[in-house]
């Protein structure tokens, strides 16, 4: 979800990601509070000027941090102390927005397989228990269990090398990089 109060900037933003990912743009802080209430999201992507009202914040709604949510804050001041998991320098290119998008995308996958494990190891402890008590042959219930946890093991290894090397090129190109094409982007 993107929230932003200037219209053509967010639609601008979910130009540049709807082909990879589905969008949603609020309009407001409001707006994004509603669509929170309805539904979760991968990432919310937060234009700072949306947040001057500062009883309305995306970034303190419950589902934010309850569903793994990735918050991204787009503002020109580098030195901001809203927190969120991500920052885009505005203005920015669409090289760099898809980039930490794409990033927040991966640690938001990553968040819900690593919950989902829990989940399925905690199941798999207590049909183990049962299964030990009542003496019976293993069921087909826990050799299933076991195989979803060994598929989603690999796919959570997969998924932090994917964030790790998604990382190390944001660090290769710096934050300093990053500004300087953001600053020469927006003389253009």
């Amino acid at each position: 979800m993107i929230v932003g109060n200037t219209f053509s900037l967010a639609h601008l933003y979910a130009t540049w990601l709807s082909d990879r990912w589905q969008v949603k743009v609020a309009p407001s802080c409001r707006a994004a509070l509603e669509q929170l209430d309805r539904r979760t999201f991968d990432v919310v992507l937060v234009d700072a000027k949306t947040l001057e009202d500062a009883a309305c914040s995306p970034f303190e709604h419950a589902s934010v941090g309850a569903q793994g949510t990735q918050t991204v804050l787009v503002d020109t001041d580098p030195s901001t102390d809203i927190h969120a998991d991500d920052y885009v320098l505005r203005p920015t290119e669409r090289s760099a927005l898809r980039g930490v998008v794409e990033t927040a995308t991966g640690i938001a996958r990553y968040d819900a397989a690593i919950a989902e494990l829990v989940t399925l190891v905690t199941r798999r402890r207590r049909l183990c228990a049962r299964h030990t008590s009542s003496g019976t042959e293993q069921s087909s219930e826990i050799r299933d269990v076991t195989s979803r946890i060994c598929k989603l093991t690999s796919q959570i290894e997969d998924d932090l090398l994917y964030v790790e090397a998604q990382y190390a090129e944001l660090v290769d190109r710096g934050p300093r990089k990053i500004q300087a094409a953001n600053t020469e982007a927006a003389t253009r």
